[in-house]
């Protein structure tokens, strides 16, 4: 299309930079600017446009149909994932006693820092609240090592 315009992209330049630099308006050489984008626009449509207009009445090779790249729905992989967890409880009963215990353990120091914080202070305001923030933040740490 640019080849019949007259427009070829130098060697050693940019291709993309050359087609956006001869589709762009110059400031003060708008009239020309305008009149080559025309040009450019009308071979489009008389060339390009009607091609791909026919490829699209004939065939969906511009448009495929969107296709899932999982072979399973998210009920099956949701299904697997399941499985996968209740195997591993299996396995390791153990392991689920202890994490079962250290869940009841936490709420129970969360429950006692708020009421002992609250029963000190009489209220709980932003203090209160950033010093059980910052303990459980420490709690957090000494648990993962």
């Amino acid at each position: 299309m640019y080849f019949r315009c007259g427009l070829i992209c130098p060697p050693n330049y940019n291709p993309a930079d050359f087609f956006v630099h001869s589709l762009a308006t110059i400031p003060g050489k708008e009239e020309e600017s305008h009149g080559k984008i025309t040009v450019l626009c009308d071979i489009f449509e008389t060339t390009i446009s009607k091609s791909l207009h026919h490829y699209t009445e004939d065939s969906d090779l511009l448009m495929p149909e969107k296709k899932s790249p999982y072979k399973a729905n998210w009920l099956q992989q949701f299904l697997a994932v399941l499985w996968r967890c209740s195997i591993t409880i299996l396995r390791a009963p153990q392991a689920l006693r202890v994490q079962v215990m250290q869940t009841i353990v936490r709420y129970f120091q969360i429950q006692i820092i708020f009421f002992r914080e609250l029963i000190l202070s009489g209220r709980i305001d932003f203090y209160v609240i950033k010093q059980i923030h910052d303990y459980l933040g420490f709690l957090q740490k000494t648990i993962a090592n």
